[in-house]
């Protein structure tokens, strides 16, 4: 089984997330699954143009002030150094 990679995704192009649909493609990804939602976004099952699966997650628009923007680039990078 291939590890998750997790990508994030802030303002992508193409991304329309709201609760009640689920976005075919974000960004690159073709989306199968929601995995989550908490305060700052939602994160979901999605895949690769190569086919490996990734987590994507998604700042909700409301939370794209400078503090959450910092915190969203925080954790993308924690998670990229854990690849």
């Amino acid at each position: 089984m291939h590890r998750a990679t997790v990508c994030f995704a802030a303002g992508v192009r193409g991304c329309a997330v709201s609760g009640a649909s689920l976005p075919s493609r974000i960004g690159p990804f073709l989306v199968e699954r929601p995995l989550g939602a908490g305060g700052m976004g939602e994160v979901y099952l999605a895949y690769s143009v190569a086919g490996e699966p990734v987590a994507v997650k998604v700042i909700r628009p409301d939370r794209t002030d400078p503090h959450t923007r910092a915190r969203f680039e925080r954790e993308a990078t924690i998670a990229a150094s854990n690849r």
